[in-house]
């Protein structure tokens, strides 16, 4: 038997369960992509989108074949670096500390790898997306699709409104966007707050019984949206995409994505790997990583968008 075997079976044991609580709790992100896949490489083609085609009226019979033009438009996706949850344990904690599915080292890692991965889909969404041959012609994000915070009140600036929630839906409609999916608006309390004063969410006229908004504090769909609840307002749970949601104008203007899932692909490298290694050079401490290298990226530009919210 290897000398190592009770910190290889260690690793193993740390590595399953962390794999099982983010199987049991998915990070919030994970239901956002319509497209998933699992990649390797430095860049990856994810798609070939085709323009719409026209059908024409034959003229005459046995007339000339006319075919039908069309463009294709290459989306790519390019790797991301990878991220770590990496906790150094003294010899003193390391020998209380279990690696069993309750534990918090555990629970805590998991927690740690779904927050990274949230904050992922904040920089994809928010992004730069790629196309072209080779996936080198940057592609911003549509500025026709943004919702500025004082829309239908010029020179007012307002949060999540009714108004706002019905003119986004046409907005959506107007793109063409599959009519068959729902689109989702991930919130902020900030958000939830401007909701639960709208009349019409608090009135029982608008809603099942067995939903009351006002009891629950929680609103999870009105005028065909999702809503996911989602704290990227915390600069400590999201470091880097919470900033990318602050207007750069104004920094209490919050720009909230709307999107159906067919406009985002979700892309892993590494869902997730561990290590368990001791440190000679910390006096034998115990090193505890857990690595991801996920990402995420717009596919289609007309079906994502941004709401930009007053908060506070």
């Amino acid at each position: 038997m290897p000398e190592n075997w009770a910190d290889t079976t260690r690793t193993a044991e740390y590595q399953a369960n962390v794999e099982f609580q983010l199987n049991e709790t998915p990070g919030r992100a994970q239901m956002f992509a319509g497209s998933k896949g699992s990649h390797s490489g430095a860049s990856v083609e994810i798609t070939d989108r085709f323009s719409d085609m026209e059908a024409h009226e034959i003229e005459g019979r046995n007339a000339d074949t006319v075919n039908t033009d069309t463009s294709v438009e290459r989306r790519w996706m390019h790797k991301p670096r990878r991220r770590a949850v990496i906790p150094l344990l003294d010899p003193d904690d390391a020998m209380s500390t279990s690696v069993d599915i309750k534990s918090p080292l555990v629970v805590g890692t998991a927690r740690g790898i779904r927050r990274t991965q949230d904050d992922a889909f904040l920089e994809g969404y928010f992004g730069t997306a790629y196309t072209g041959e080779k996936g080198t012609i940057a592609v911003p994000f549509k500025s026709a699709n943004v919702m500025a915070s004082d829309y239908g009140t010029t020179g007012t600036q307002t949060g999540m409104t009714l108004n706002k929630l019905i003119d986004m839906q046409m907005m959506i409609s107007e793109s063409f966007a599959d009519e068959e999916e729902t689109p989702i608006i991930p919130v902020t309390p900030r958000q939830v707050a401007d909701l639960l004063k709208i009349p019409e969410i608090r009135s029982k006229d608008f809603n099942p019984q067995d939903v009351m908004p006002l009891q629950s504090g929680k609103v999870a769909t009105f005028l065909g949206f999702t809503f996911v609840p989602m704290r990227y307002g915390s600069a400590k749970a999201y470091p880097r995409g919470s900033a990318l949601t602050l207007a750069s104008a104004s920094p209490n203007i919050r720009s909230v994505p709307v999107f159906v899932p067919s406009g985002i692909h979700r892309g892993s490298w590494l869902e997730f790997e561990s290590h368990i290694d001791l440190r000679a050079d910390k006096n034998h401490s115990t090193q505890i990583a857990g690595y991801t290298c996920v990402g995420f990226t717009r596919l289609n530009e007309d079906k994502c968008f941004v709401m930009q919210c007053k908060e506070g």
